[in-house]
């Protein structure tokens, strides 16, 4: 796991300014670095290493070919290296090292373009071929590892966070009002776009050129939907082993590694079936829990019990709400961009619990929900969309009269009682603002229909209601929020977190399911659990899902208070002149009366200030 960055400008450029570039990402990378800068000084290449595999000087970065003429920067892992490896070895190609980075470079003179079809991980690489001038940028399949880009006026640059990209000279600081819209609705910046102008992130499962003097061109290499494969007619059992040979395989790819490996446990089905492959495995498990006093966010009771039976050496912190304040104000110098999120602040200290455990790597099970159709939201929305065949009259009738009761839930039922389809529905169900509030505090209001919720709702328009809703997310809640909190979580930390269920062989497995294999009678992640119960007893797990969040909405009239009243203070958003400051004030009053709750609102809102303060001050 490491950070890459590097520039190809009109005009020279200095190695100070590509150290400089790279040295904001020695959280990515603490154990080497290095840069390669052309002989003309318009081309750059930065890295930043997290040894890994091949901890030897032969994993160093940037790396290139024997003639010199063929470079590569690095971040992630390339899980089949090894078998690629001996497929290139037949072809008469020689390895100076064991690291998979060479195995990269070696494919991409080897097939082109092509290579990205051969690897399965989690990876973000820049090659240069100097014999074609041309830059050639993947990003992993699903989106693990971050890739950000910036092109104007012929002068292009790439990093693996933005924090990077400030420090090139040409960048050209300006905040995207489209993207902080975007933002605000979703609590994060969805992809393409980044919170500055010209700055883009490469989408999943794409891939960008760049030749001087031209453009930058972003083409797809991978889509679950295009590989999804008819369902054959298997009973339930083998259904069920297939998965469990697949889960198996993708765990044992991910313990590949030359330091310790551990595994984030919250005793819920998706964890708890990666440790239990790991238990099989490895000789011996260590898993990471955090826990909270307020019994309906604390899940360490149930990882406990994991554990136990597991028998892994198990690591739990209980949190407490004086232990979070300090860590509010430095979640923009982990995220850079604003991420609103509350969940980033418990994956922090859980990384931070796991890396001072000694362990470098560590295992995650996010992904299950989505493939498995494991959200509550899902059941949710399938039960409220059949109030979608209410009479016109009924509905806006009741809209108005729900909307006025002070309780979170009954206020998104009003919402989604106003629509007539389906995914504005949906979207007004994971929305932190509705579109009027929205328009009352920016005072500005953008079109859906160039997001990719848009453009992927239309691709899967056919398909029944249960099997759009996780696909939907997959392609857009899954990289842009899950994926960046547990990233720049994890790597603030210096810890790689590996994603078995991620594994683009499962994803396509499962999505070529039939749903009655994820959903069942009201049994989320039905598959999943057929394989888990083989491992584990049902009984650990007979209780109401949860959430991975944090008590937010009493926080926030407790100890978080003091941000607000710094923050969302009326003379201070007045002065700043960007949003409502009648309307700031009426919700923060709201909400810290105790009879309405604006939790994820005031704190995307807080967050965005934030950073904010440390971004656009600079």
């Amino acid at each position: 796991m490491c950070g890459i960055c590097g520039f190809l400008n009109k005009k020279a450029l200095s190695s100070e300014i590509l150290w400089e570039m790279s040295n904001t990402l020695t959280h990515r990378g603490p154990d080497d670095k290095g840069i390669y800068l052309s002989k003309d000084s318009c081309l750059g290449l930065g890295h930043r290493r997290l040894s890994i595999i091949d901890l030897t000087e032969t994993g160093h970065q940037p790396m290139c070919n024997e003639k010199e003429d063929v470079w590569i920067v690095f971040n992630g892992e390339i899980y089949n290296f090894q078998e690629i490896r001996k497929e290139l070895q037949k072809e008469g190609y020689k390895f100076k090292g064991r690291s998979d980075t060479e195995v990269i470079l070696h494919s991409y003179e080897q097939w082109g373009e092509e290579c990205l079809q051969r690897f399965n991980g989690m990876f973000a690489f820049a090659i240069w071929d100097e014999k074609k001038r041309m830059f050639f940028i993947a990003r992993d399949r699903v989106g693990i590892k971050p890739l950000y880009y910036y092109f104007k006026n012929g002068n292009f640059a790439f990093a693996s966070e933005l924090k990077s990209l400030l420090k090139y000279p040409l960048f050209e600081k300006e905040l995207s009002k489209k993207s902080l819209y975007y933002y605000l609705l979703f609590q994060y910046v969805p992809t393409p776009y980044s919170i500055f102008e010209n700055t883009w992130k490469l989408p999943p499962g794409h891939y960008l050129t760049l030749k001087e003097g031209k453009e930058v061109e972003v083409k797809k290499y991978w889509d679950v939907l295009e590989k999804r494969k008819g369902v054959k007619n298997k009973n339930t059992q083998e259904y069920v082993e297939e998965l469990e040979n697949l889960i198996q395989n993708s765990v044992k790819y991910r313990l590949i590694s030359d330091v310790p490996v551990g595994a984030f446990l919250s005793g819920g089905t998706d964890s708890s079936l990666i440790v239990a492959s790991m238990t099989q495995l490895a000789d011996k498990v260590e898993t990471f829990t955090i826990g909270f006093d307020e019994k309906r966010y604390n899940e360490a009771p149930f990882a406990k019990k994991v554990a136990i039976y597991l028998g892994t050496k198990h690591h739990e912190l209980y949190v407490k709400e004086e232990d979070i304040f300090p860590h509010i104000r430095e979640l923009p110098k982990y995220y850079d961009e604003p991420f609103g999120d509350s969940s980033s602040l418990p994956t922090y200290l859980v990384s931070r619990l796991a890396k001072e455990s000694g362990v470098k790597v560590v295992l995650s099970g996010d992904g299950g929900d989505e493939l498995f159709c494991g959200y509550n939201r899902y059941v949710c929305m399938d039960r409220t969309s059949r109030l979608l065949f209410l009479p016109k009259i009924i509905r806006e009738g009741f809209s108005p009269l729900l909307g006025r009761i002070p309780h979170l839930k009954l206020r998104r039922i009003s919402q989604i009682l106003q629509y007539k389809e389906p995914l504005q529905m949906y979207l007004s169900i994971i929305d932190m603002w509705s579109e009027k509030e929205l328009e009352n505090l920016m005072g500005e209001n953008y079109s859906y229909e160039e997001l990719p919720f848009s453009q992927v709702y239309k691709r899967i328009n056919h398909l029944p209601l249960l099997e759009k809703l996780p696909l939907l997310d997959f392609y857009t809640y899954l990289p842009e929020d899950i994926l960046t909190k547990v990233d720049r979580a994890s790597m603030a930390m210096s810890l790689e977190v590996r994603i078995p269920l991620l594994d683009y062989r499962i994803a396509e497995f499962v999505y070529s399911l039939p749903l009655n294999l994820r959903y069942r009678r009201g049994i989320r992640k039905y598959l999943l659990k057929k394989v888990l119960y083989k491992h584990l007893p049902a009984k650990i797990f007979r209780r109401p899902k949860q959430g991975f969040g944090i008590p937010l909405d009493e926080w926030l009239r407790g100890g978080v208070k003091p941000y607000l009243d710094e923050y969302l203070n009326t003379t201070r958003i007045k002065r700043e002149s960007m949003f409502n400051p009648q309307f700031v004030e009426e919700i923060v009053k709201k909400h810290l009366s105790g009879k309405y709750n604006y939790q994820y609102p005031l704190w995307t809102l807080l967050q965005f200030q934030l950073w904010k303060e440390k971004y656009l001050s600079i």
